[in-house]
């Protein structure tokens, strides 16, 4: 009978556990000031077609790669985070799922949908994507793994990128424009390729032919594609030297809050770490360390903003916040970089 009562408690104590982790549904306290919402493409039943963004991300859509009667509506929806303002607000941080720091040039969330479900890839097709302003370059492509409280953590995969320059065979030895080569390439030695692409002896009117075309990037960005082998939601990051990981403890002494909400800031990178937290001690474990980095933390009480600035150094391993009110406008002052 004893053990039976003490089972009983066990597992009462875990329901009541489950429960609580079940109601605990945090909000971002910083959405309010988010303006990015989605873009929605109509496609339709057209087989080949590329959708651009209002930020200039430019997708490229073929019916046979995805698994698709020829009759059904295709739509995508899009989302763009290339400022580093608009991540941190988002809430989006930039750590991997091995703990590396990233410093991104941009997010993006996209996704083909028909008959409301989303669309699925056939078996070793990809998604050709390029982004603006050159932001590939000596940069890497992430995918997301979310969590149920909607925190990101972000994997490295092999992707390839798609280059684009002229044929200077037929340019030179029959002196015919338009013709182009495609290559693809192992995104990680991008930079070998459009070296050697610059190398190659094109012929000066062409060049200049280009340059009045309004292409005067061309050199630099070579037509690059990114061949992404799936969607939803994309970082485009390198990573960030890490010689240094800091654990430490935060003490909330008051207020008493339902939950805080925490982003660290690397002041000298467009790097950001965000989390959820339950408790008035707040612990930090193993924070990749740069450079200058400021703790911001935040939560909510009857419609109230309450909020605390630490700037850490790796010294400290307790401190001890005193949260205070704070306006949302003047909180966005503090925390955005200008």
């Amino acid at each position: 009978m004893k053990n039976f009562i003490v089972v009983l408690i066990s597992i009462l104590a875990l329901i009541s556990c489950e429960e609580d982790i079940k109601e605990f549904s945090p909000t971002n306290t910083l959405i309010e000031l988010s303006d990015v919402e989605f873009q929605y493409f109509e496609i339709g039943i057209v087989s080949d077609t590329t959708l651009i963004g209002k930020d200039g991300t430019k997708i490229f859509f073929s019916r046979q790669n995805y698994n698709i009667n020829i009759e059904d509506s295709v739509t995508l929806r899009l989302k763009e985070f290339y400022d580093f303002n608009d991540i941190v607000i988002n809430n989006i941080s930039t750590i991997t799922d091995k703990n590396e720091l990233l410093e991104t040039s941009g997010v993006i969330f996209f996704e083909f949908s028909s008959n409301n479900k989303p669309l699925l890839l056939k078996e070793n097709e990809k998604i050709r994507v390029i982004f603006p302003s050159n932001r590939i370059n000596n940069n890497d492509i992430f995918y997301a793994n979310i969590d149920s409280l909607g925190q990101f953590e972000w994997v490295n995969e092999s992707t390839t990128a798609l280059i684009t320059y002229p044929d200077t065979v037929k340019l030179k030895k029959y002196k015919v424009k338009g013709y182009n080569i495609e290559q693809e390439v192992p995104l990680d030695s991008l930079a070998y390729y459009q070296k050697l692409i610059k190398e190659i002896n094109i012929v000066q009117n062409e060049i200049d032919e280009l340059l009045a075309n309004g292409s005067e990037d061309f050199l630099n960005n070579m037509g690059v594609s990114v061949l992404l082998n799936k969607y939803n939601w994309i970082n485009i990051d390198r990573f960030v030297k890490t010689s240094n990981w800091l654990s430490f403890t935060v003490d909330i002494e008051e207020p008493n809050l339902q939950y805080y909400h925490s982003h660290i800031i690397y002041k000298d990178f467009n790097s950001v770490a965000s989390d959820y937290h339950l408790e008035n001690i707040i612990e930090f474990d193993s924070i990749p360390i740069n450079g200058e980095i400021a703790l911001f933390i935040t939560g909510e009480k009857d419609g109230q903003l309450f909020y605390d600035k630490i700037e850490l150094d790796t010294q400290t391993k307790n401190y001890t916040s005193k949260m205070r009110k704070i306006s949302l406008d003047d909180f966005e002052k503090l925390i955005l970089k200008n």
